[in-house]
């Protein structure tokens, strides 16, 4: 009988089946790549869905991978954007990670928004998408997909965002004047307007100009960027060790989908 050797519990082929719907001649041709039957791409895309989910590798390909010294890639897509807030945030993130990687001897890959389909990385990391490009493109990918910076409340996916009443609660601790939250628009909407809970006051600056209008101020801010930008005219707050364990979880949760290990969450807030 075949089953996940990685996780170290049985899933057998007839699971997988019963869970999409089919037969196991239609799973084995799927995983196999085997075009004597015709099987429709919504069935294949639902059955490698269903083998990402479990982990499912048959035995003796588990053990190989588990003995495998070959470097892991991790792959990093974006949605790049023109204007150079948003540019300075991704630079700023992309620089960060790839340092937390190449410390595990990850080797990196860059996507840009052309790349539908990878096939050769081991996982990918996505930055900043909505909630209906990151299912898109996971329809097309079926290696862990670890989403950052966007609401997906999917049991399938690692989601790390950032906590901002914990951050709202810290300044507060930590200044004794009023302050005001400034941040640089998410993609997600949803994430706006969690900041926008959370805080009292919020600005969301979207170009220079905007940086360049605020001044004298008490701010308190979730990047290194807006720190740089606003500290010359306003009075910054910015919590280093907050960022410093956004980026650990991200590089944890990675490892987990790696592994195929269960989780009991797979949502974070740090």
């Amino acid at each position: 009988m075949l089953y996940n050797d990685v996780m170290g519990k049985r899933v057998t082929i007839e699971e997988i089946a019963n869970l999409a719907g089919v037969s196991i001649t239609t799973v084995s041709f799927v995983l196999n790549n085997r075009d004597e039957q015709k099987i429709s791409e919504e069935t294949k895309k639902k059955v490698l869905q269903i083998v990402n989910l479990l982990g499912y590798r048959p035995s003796a390909f588990a053990k190989n991978i588990r003995k495998s010294k070959e470097k892991k890639i991790i792959a990093l897509y974006t949605s790049f954007s023109a204007e150079p807030l948003k540019k300075a945030l991704i630079c700023d993130f992309l620089e960060k990670i790839v340092h937390c990687f190449s410390s595990l001897q990850y080797g990196v890959l860059f996507l840009d928004e052309q790349d539908k389909k990878v096939d050769i990385a081991d996982a990918i990391v996505s930055l900043g998408l909505t909630k209906e490009n990151f299912h898109r493109f996971g329809e097309n990918n079926f290696i862990p997909l670890i989403a950052v910076d966007s609401i997906i409340n999917d049991p399938v996916f690692f989601q790390i965002t950032t906590d901002y009443e914990k951050l709202n609660s810290l300044a507060e601790k930590d200044l004794t004047s009023p302050f005001t939250y400034v941040d640089i628009p998410h993609n997600d909407n949803q994430l706006n307007e969690e900041i926008k809970a959370a805080f009292q006051n919020v600005i969301f600056v979207e170009s220079i100009t905007d940086i360049l209008r605020l001044s004298g101020l008490n701010i308190v801010v979730n990047n290194e960027v807006l720190r740089d930008l606003l500290s010359e005219n306003n009075s910054v707050y910015f919590n280093a060790d907050l960022q410093k364990e956004k980026y650990s979880q991200i590089v944890k949760c990675t490892q987990f989908a790696l592994s195929r290990e269960t989780y009991p969450t797979h949502n974070f807030k740090i």
